[in-house]
């Protein structure tokens, strides 16, 4: 082979490296976006179970305020099942609570979030150790 030949094959050498180089670029951008949609996502789903445990938490002070009132008139019997209703929506609210304030207290959701490299390269360390 001629230095001409080795000159073409370093060009084309070249090329390649630069085009690997644009879509390896390319990719990390949409796996860092990817990261971020997918925390995101995980944010508004603890939103909604807070949400979800706010709506009950109300459900069941309404219920306890309903059966107070039939007490003070002096039906001891709940006719209308407010005790039942009570304490199923305070125990919906409680485990809905709980889910979403483990949900709000996981940091790399946050991490994700504003910093989805940092987030992105967890993950795949976590791969690449096994976990």
């Amino acid at each position: 082979m001629t230095n001409s030949d080795w000159d073409h094959i370093q060009q084309y050498g070249d090329k390649l490296l630069h085009s690997l180089e644009q879509v390896a670029g390319t990719g990390l951008k949409v796996a860092t976006e990817i990261t971020r949609v997918n925390c995101i996502e995980n944010a508004v789903q603890t939103i909604v179970w807070l949400v979800l445990s706010a709506i009950f938490l109300k459900c069941c002070m309404y219920f306890n305020k309903r059966y107070s009132e039939l007490d003070d008139k002096g039906k001891r019997d709940d006719e209308n099942g407010y005790v039942p209703l009570c304490v199923t929506s305070g125990a919906i609210s409680l485990v809905s609570g709980i889910a979403g304030l483990v949900g709000f207290t996981n940091v790399w959701t946050w991490v994700g979030i504003f910093n989805p490299q940092l987030e992105f390269a967890r993950e795949i360390m976590s791969k690449i150790m096994g976990n």
